[in-house]
């Protein structure tokens, strides 16, 4: 027999959905009266006796819309409608386990692939910049350790080519009486020196690499050159940490603020259905790390959420609605919604980059450095 489906309706156009679950569905749009009619066959039956009604705005808005809806349909069989409910619970129980298993693995192979990103750029990083001096250095090795000088002269740097670097990265120091060789000596921080690997050294010209040091925040130092006993003039040289990311999945009770009725176990937000029979809906927002600052240099790159996926079209869903993306706010909030028979979960992680080895206040909570 028929069924017919009337939305009355003030406000903004209003999309009207009837759906059987086996078959695409069908879609009316308007303003006012808006009305959808279907004749059910025996084999749509066979199929299956559940069906859908759904309303949303035509575009997203803060203007709502209002009104009534009525559904008229043929008389059902409540006993085939409970069997096919208690079968697509029992289907949902199985996948629960085998979806949370295949999101958590999923997550972080992503997360993997983001860090490995990271640290590729920076290598990439590098190698351009020694095939850039790779000339230069083919010319200063022969004459490494070739030329002395005494130790009255005046030893001083005139310029170096960058005032900054990370480490690993190649400074080149041009001067005076540099002599057969010595050390380059960085100042990394209060109280931090350390010395690069001389990748040539003349007596005008040195190559050096900036220290392997991590654990260190950005800082404006200096560097000189060392031979025996005496050092050169200091001159202004900043160093800058090599980056690495983190992955944040948990957070305290403090730092998250979940609709009703929820669950969370490690990074996994559970909505469960509790409507009548669950035949009904449900939407809400998520909270993360209101209040939660990363210290030390740290920001947010990225927002990624998993979901369970659907037995039928748009069954549920969620999305990051707000986020503070390449600040060292934490905070994100997160919309989701499900429809009749299923409840909403999905997964969070959290990406951040800063400098390496050093605490972000979160995930790593060792002290915070100014």
């Amino acid at each position: 027999g028929p069924i017919q489906v009337e939305v009355q309706s003030q406000g903004p156009p209003v999309i009207v959905m009837l759906q059987h679950l086996p078959s695409a569905p069908m879609i009316q749009q308007g303003v006012g009266q808006v009305r959808l009619n279907y004749d059910v066959t025996a084999q749509d039956i066979q199929k299956s006796a559940l069906w859908f009604v759904r309303v949303r705005l035509a575009q997203a808005g803060a203007v709502p819309a209002s009104g009534t809806i009525m559904v008229q349909h043929p008389g059902g069989d409540p006993a085939v409608a409970q069997a096919q409910l208690a079968a697509w619970a029992e289907q949902e129980r199985a996948n629960r386990e085998r979806t949370g298993i295949e999101a958590e693995n999923q997550s972080r192979s992503e997360f993997q692939q983001f860090k490995a990103t990271v640290e590729q750029r920076y290598q990439q990083r590098l190698a351009a910049e020694r095939t850039q001096n790779q000339a230069l250095l083919n010319r200063l090795r022969p004459q490494s350790g070739g030329m002395i000088r005494s130790r009255g002269l005046n030893r001083a740097i005139s310029r170096i080519n960058k005032s900054e670097g990370q480490p690993k990265t190649q400074v080149i120091i041009e001067g005076t009486n540099f002599g057969p060789g010595g050390e380059v000596v960085f100042q990394l921080g209060p109280n931090v020196v350390g010395t690069g690997i001389v990748e040539a050294w003349a007596d005008t010209v040195i190559v050096a690499n900036v220290p392997d040091a991590s654990g260190l925040l950005p800082y404006q130092g200096t560097l000189a050159v060392r031979v025996g006993q005496t050092l050169s003039n200091a001159v202004p040289f900043k160093f800058i940490p090599v980056e690495e990311a983190r992955e944040i999945r948990v957070a305290q009770e403090q730092d998250i603020s979940l609709a009703a009725p929820s669950l969370k176990t490690g990074s996994m937000i559970e909505h469960p259905n509790q409507s009548f029979g669950q035949l009904s809906g449900n939407k809400g927002n998520d909270v993360f790390f209101p209040s939660r600052q990363f210290g030390n240099g740290w920001l947010v790159q990225e927002i990624k959420l998993k979901i369970d996926p659907c037995a039928f079209p748009n069954c549920r869903g969620a999305y990051v609605a707000d986020s503070r993306i390449g600040t060292p706010s934490a905070f994100f909030n997160v919309r989701w919604w499900h429809e009749a028979l299923v409840g909403a979960r999905y997964w969070f992680s959290l990406w951040i980059v800063g400098p390496r080895g050093v605490p972000d206040g979160i995930l790593n909570t060792g002290p915070l450095t100014p």
